[in-house]
């Protein structure tokens, strides 16, 4: 009995992570209490700010963005503001390469650009009446587009664009403010359905990138807090030390935005105040996987706590101010990071060839990318004008004014027959010809 009792011992062992975490409850309470204390958003019912965004995306397209932003909130008065001035390049130039249709559409000047031989491609499959007029219909729309494209590069490019979404006596408006330079102004109107997402909130404690769109603003979730639900949900924790700051790393499940319920594991940084510091969307095979699974893969590298380290994302805030009318802290400056694989990296290729052709396991694959170089793919900066700064406090009446109905250009390009028209004229000429031929020859249609 002594010796199967040795070896269901050695055996759950084996299935036991290298770093199972073991915490101390009363601590990891205290920790997530003090989080909670810290964070100022759901304490905040009017708000008002200008602020700096940075955006660069290192993948394509690759651009850099600077925006100058404000936003705003009255939740008793169900008001709301988010605005972002025109986008510059690194070269402070107009980066906008979406141009606005004749209905107000947005569309992507280069999805409009196509082969010389696409055209021909579609007239060789093209084999049936209705393939004919589908093709008729794609060609026409095609054509189109382009002479709008052709009409808007001729036109001035506005000096000043402002994308604002504005929720003001519960209706909402969703549109863009163009001035040119010759003084004048026009307002091109979008679905409210439309929403964007925002990273402002990220560093208030929403884990992911805040959608403002109409149903969102209306509940009021953006003064919800992701993290302190996720840190009350059931999963491991993990408590370090690092110079000044305390370090709380739990896993759990959390739903993305299609609803499916997916194991994430985020570790939190806590300065002396137990302000958030750091959060890291972070992965610690170690401390979740079993010790077989490394000994079946070929990873070669340290093992322990803190090794292998796979990270995903990282929200940084480097700045608070003190609200001393309130007795909280409000970040003011701080950065959100993404990470991936670099795959022009010949490494990353050909594991994940490897992966992809079922040479390795997704264990092995997983174990084996914490080695791969990674890096930097989108990173939003911000930075809030203290000044500018107003909260819990009566704001101007014009912040939540709608917007005025100012002239929309009409474009003066004439649309040929809808794809509609054509088709009833088609199936028009069928049926008289149908006819000719009854009458005539005395053939049967139906």
């Amino acid at each position: 009995m002594e010796i199967i009792r040795l070896v269901m011992m050695c055996f759950f062992l084996y299935l036991s992570p290298p770093c199972e975490p073991i915490y101390d409850k009363e601590k990891v309470n205290f920790l997530i209490k003090n989080i909670e204390q810290n964070l100022s958003l759901k304490r905040i019912k009017i708000f008002y700010c200008k602020f700096q965004e940075i955006k660069i995306f290192n993948s394509f397209p690759y651009s850099h963005h600077i925006l100058d932003c404000e936003i705003g909130w009255d939740v008793q008065q169900n008001n709301f503001l988010y605005s972002e001035s025109l986008f510059k390049d690194k070269n402070n130039n107009d980066n906008n390469r979406y141009l606005i249709t004749e209905t107000g559409d947005i569309i992507d000047s280069e999805s409009i650009i196509t082969s010389p031989n696409d055209n021909e491609k579609r007239n060789d499959q093209s084999s049936s009446l209705f393939d004919l007029l589908k093709t008729k219909i794609e060609n026409q729309s095609l054509n189109y587009q382009k002479e709008i494209m052709i009409h808007l590069q001729n036109q001035k490019r506005p000096v000043f664009e402002m994308n604002k979404y504005l929720l003001c006596d519960n209706i909402p408006y969703n549109y863009k403010e163009m001035l040119f330079d010759d003084g004048k102004r026009e307002n091109v109107f979008f679905s409210p359905e439309i929403g964007t997402s925002v990273p402002f909130f990220t560093f208030f404690g929403i884990l992911n990138l805040f959608e403002i769109t109409y149903e969102n603003i209306k509940k009021s979730t953006f003064l919800k807090s992701d993290i302190i639900e996720y840190l009350k949900s059931p999963g491991p924790f993990f408590i370090d030390e690092k110079e000044d700051y305390i370090i709380l790393w739990h896993r759990s499940r959390k739903k993305t935005e299609s609803g499916i319920e997916i194991p994430v594991s985020y570790e939190i940084w806590l300065d002396p105040e137990y302000k958030i510091f750091r959060i890291d969307k972070v992965e610690y095979p170690s401390r979740i996987l079993d010790k077989i699974d490394f000994s079946k893969s070929n990873y070669q590298g340290v093992v322990d706590c803190y090794t292998p380290k796979l990270t995903h994302e990282r929200i940084q805030i480097t700045k608070y101010k003190y609200v001393e009318k309130e007795n909280f802290y409000i970040p003011i400056e701080g950065f959100y990071e993404i990470y991936n694989f670099d795959y022009e990296n010949e490494e990353v290729k050909k594991l994940t060839s490897d992966y992809e052709t079922g040479r390795i396991t997704p264990v092995e694959y997983y174990l084996l990318s914490t080695q791969l170089p990674r890096i930097t793919i989108t990173k939003f900066e911000l930075n809030i004008y203290p000044d500018s700064l107003r909260i819990n406090e009566k704001l101007p009446s014009d912040i939540f004014h709608p917007p005025p109905l100012l002239y929309k250009t009409e474009f003066n390009i004439k649309q040929k027959p809808t794809g509609l028209i054509f088709i009833l004229v088609c199936i028009s000429f069928s049926l008289f010809t149908a006819l000719i031929t009854k009458y005539a020859f005395g053939w049967k249609i139906f």
